[in-house]
């Protein structure tokens, strides 16, 4: 698999802000999206607020709120992109 860039920050689709989320830079160099831990209009799941993006080989796992439990782990898999695993929550 190819490298690939992530990053978590806050954003806007359309110009609506979507909180701090997971994003990631493909090499078209246009960010997108790849997940929101609190869906929704205007919500702030305050990603990486308490903590570090971590990496390991097959996963980056972070702390974020989302909208019901508060602050929880979140864990995402390279297979969001290729289609072979599930986000944990």
């Amino acid at each position: 698999m190819e490298e690939q860039l992530f990053f978590l920050a806050s954003g806007q689709i359309d110009g609506i802000e979507t909180g701090s989320s997971l994003w990631h830079l493909p090499t078209n160099g246009t960010p997108t999206l790849a997940y929101d831990p609190w869906p929704g209009m205007n919500n702030n799941s305050a990603s990486g607020t308490y903590g570090e993006l971590l990496l390991t080989e097959h996963h980056l796992f972070f702390i974020s709120h989302d909208g019901i439990r508060g602050h929880e782990i979140h864990a995402w898999s390279h297979g969001e992109r290729t289609g072979e695993w599930l986000i944990w929550l």
